[in-house]
């Protein structure tokens, strides 16, 4: 069974209404061990049948087999899985992190390594191979081109993926250098699927065991040119694989999802935490300034919620019920409703001048409105708290209640005009269904302070039984 297969793939882009055809009919089939060189002109569609490889890019015609699997019905996360298992890249404009050093630019491709000892040895290992050993704490910034790829390489290794895809690798570096380059993509080719597009196949006859022609985005020739050799690390296909000879990928999205259900482990804290100083180190002044800026933000949200009171009003004890002093609230925990027996045992142990069975109206601040009816016809005062037994005072006009449907009301100084100034004017109210007697006024000059209702006890008490009759009707 082949490890790559492509059977007769297509791939369209479509744009504001024109239909151009990237590749069309590729039937290809690859494996490990395989150099294979894909040449062709800008246009040709041979980047189009790299990214297609990679999964980079969806096909809408033919089916790609990975391991004789099919990946036609793959959605972005599946191609992400099969990119994370199966592919590598071989950049020609190298993508290194340029304040990195060769070592931490390898490093990084090998974060599924859990000993921090075993990956860099493993680090080391990889860098000897691409002779740059001397060049392990050298900064990407200070590496000629050749130096770069041989990094990248490098980085392809040490992901350990079975198929190599390199882009234009030699584009950007000189002859000698490029020779060398390919020279060590020919031994690493012995024991993987190497992919390469260029523009000249020329340089790559030599070391390519397969020479695959692309012109408008058909294969114009597939030609055979070496046997692929394995090297003593590949595995032969009619052999099973041992537990020390297993090549052991990284594992896929969907396996990290599956562990991250359960819990997370000391594992993802500390990959956490490694790659946040690599991003840092990559770029420290940018990091540093972002890393004020939060700060800064984080302090002025802070400072701001501080200040605004309001802000904090939701946290508070209070929030729910309106502060009176000697108001003591008490609920059952399982929702159940208090009786007279319990309250009269309850005001006892908390010398308690009285208790109320349902209090809802010392918080309708807007719940329930006045409405006042005089000669001129009706005013509706809305912002009115219902509350008994408090003392306004002895600067009122007229009296305190003394029956249940007698009330005094506390109200701003202009409504002087409607209740009297020195002497009480005979002012009925509504109060829900209720017709009441006003007894008696306060006036206040605090537009802020919320208008009050005063009842005797008794009074509250019917106000409240018909506020739930009301309430419901």
């Amino acid at each position: 069974m082949a490890l790559l297969q492509l059977q007769g793939i297509g791939k369209i882009y479509a744009s504001e209404g024109a239909i151009a055809v990237g590749i069309r009919g590729v039937d290809l089939s690859f494996d490990k061990g395989e150099f294979v060189c894909i040449p062709g002109k800008s246009g040709s569609g041979k980047s189009t049948l790299l990214n297609v490889i990679s999964g980079m890019d969806s096909y809408e015609e033919g089916e790609l087999l990975i391991e004789g699997e099919t990946t036609s019905h793959y959605l972005e996360p599946d191609r992400e899985a099969y990119r994370e298992k199966y592919i590598s890249f071989i950049f020609q404009d190298y993508n290194i992190i340029e304040s990195f050093t060769v070592l931490e630019n390898v490093e990084l491709a090998l974060m599924h390594i859990d000993d921090r000892k075993e990956r860099r040895t493993r680090a080391l290992e990889l860098i000897e191979r691409v002779g740059l050993s001397s060049h392990v704490k050298h900064k990407g910034s200070k590496l000629s081109g050749g130096q770069k790829q041989r990094t990248v390489i490098a980085r392809a290794l040490a992901k350990d993926s079975p198929i190599i895809l390199a882009d234009e690798p030699t584009g950007n570096l000189d002859s000698q250098t490029s020779k060398e380059i390919i020279e060590l993509l020919g031994e690493i080719a012995k024991d993987k699927l190497l992919i390469v597009v260029t523009h000249n196949f020329d340089d790559f006859k030599e070391y390519a065991t397969r020479h695959v022609r692309i012109y408008d985005g058909a294969i114009e020739a597939d030609e055979l040119i070496a046997e692929p050799t394995r090297s003593a690390k590949a595995i032969p296909e009619t052999c099973e694989k041992s537990d020390a000879e297993s090549t052991e990928y990284p594992p896929t999205r969907a396996e990290k999802s599956n562990e991250r259900r359960r819990f997370i482990t000391k594992r993802d804290i500390s990959k956490g935490a490694t790659l946040g100083a690599a991003i840092f180190k990559a770029k420290p002044k940018l990091s540093t300034f972002l890393a004020i800026l939060l700060l800064i933000g984080t302090l002025g949200i802070f400072l701001l919620t501080s200040i605004c009171s309001t802000a904090t009003d939701v946290f508070s004890e209070k929030y729910m019920f309106t502060p009176i002093e000697g108001r003591v609230i008490i609920t059952k925990r399982s929702g159940q409703v208090i009786t007279d027996a319990e309250l009269e045992t309850l005001k006892s142990e908390l010398s308690a001048k009285s208790y109320l069975h349902y209090d809802v109206l010392l918080d309708q601040a807007y719940g329930n409105g006045v409405t006042f009816t005089e000669e001129n016809g009706d005013l509706h005062y809305e912002q009115m708290t219902a509350t008994f037994g408090e003392d306004f005072g002895d600067d009122i006009v007229g009296r305190y209640p003394t029956e249940s449907n007698e009330v005094l009301l506390k109200l701003p100084i202009g409504y002087k005009t409607v209740f009297g100034k020195d002497k009480l004017n005979n002012v009925s109210i509504s109060y829900g269904p209720l017709e009441l007697k006003v007894t008696g006024v306060c006036y206040y000059l605090d537009n802020n302070l919320t208008g009050k209702i005063l009842f005797t006890e008794k009074g509250f008490e019917e106000a409240t039984a018909s506020h739930y009759l009301f309430s419901r009707a």
